[in-house]
């Protein structure tokens, strides 16, 4: 793989907007779309794909994809807190990758 597929995706803070997160708990954030789904962008100085999905009764959800064969142990998104959003940017993911959310709720498993 590349330099930056070898790269530790939790090494990577969530850096999604704390404020924006409340706003959408409110029911207050229009442009929640800017938040939720898949936006490839750059952060410290390293390319790739910030996944976020909105979850709020999910015990785990992980990322699957080519990126990763298909395989939910190695890509779990971070839970944000009470906002409901799980979220994970996973370095040298680029579009076009095809990926789903693996959801595990917490009712029925």
């Amino acid at each position: 793989g590349s330099a930056e597929e070898d790269l530790d995706p939790y090494g990577f803070p969530p850096d999604l907007d704390p404020a924006a997160l409340a706003a959408f708990n409110s029911g207050v954030n229009p442009d929640i779309y800017r938040l939720l789904g898949a936006h490839v962008l750059e952060i410290d100085g390293v390319r790739g794909t910030r996944f976020a999905v909105w979850a709020p009764n999910a015990e785990r959800v992980s990322l699957v994809g080519d990126h990763n064969r298909w395989n939910g142990l190695r890509h779990p998104l971070q839970n944000l807190g009470s906002s409901g959003v799980w979220s994970l940017f996973v370095p040298g993911v680029e579009p076009g990758t095809r990926y789903k959310y693996q959801i595990r709720s917490r009712r029925d498993g």
